[in-house]
């Protein structure tokens, strides 16, 4: 599954007229901060250091590879994490995006 694929996964899940707007936002947040961290030497050491884990059917953002459902969710967590951009602001502690999105990157 390409990174395409999986973000058209979530904007073809059914939710309120209202919410949708802020999933699509915080979709949207989730994938451009994971995207601007994908070079990093450190997503690079951990892909290393896991190596053994780049099998499986789970998304790894703006990778080709695929990965366990473990370190997929690994990956994409800390790739979402890595620059402290995603969606923080004055209503909202902490990143959630990058923990839930993370989680559900199994094709």
């Amino acid at each position: 599954m390409k990174s395409q694929q999986f973000v058209q996964h979530f904007l073809d899940v059914e939710v309120s007229k209202e919410a949708m707007p802020k999933a699509k936002l915080a979709l949207l947040d989730y994938v451009s901060a994971s995207l601007w961290a994908r070079d990093s030497p450190e997503l690079h050491q951990l892909k290393k250091a896991y190596s053994e884990q780049l099998v499986g059917d789970c998304v790894l953002i703006g990778d080709e590879r695929t990965a366990s459902s473990s370190f997929s969710a690994l990956y994409n967590g800390f790739q979402a994490h890595l620059l402290d951009m995603d969606d923080t602001h004055g209503n909202v502690r902490g990143h959630p995006s990058a923990v839930l999105f993370s989680t559900f990157g199994r094709t």
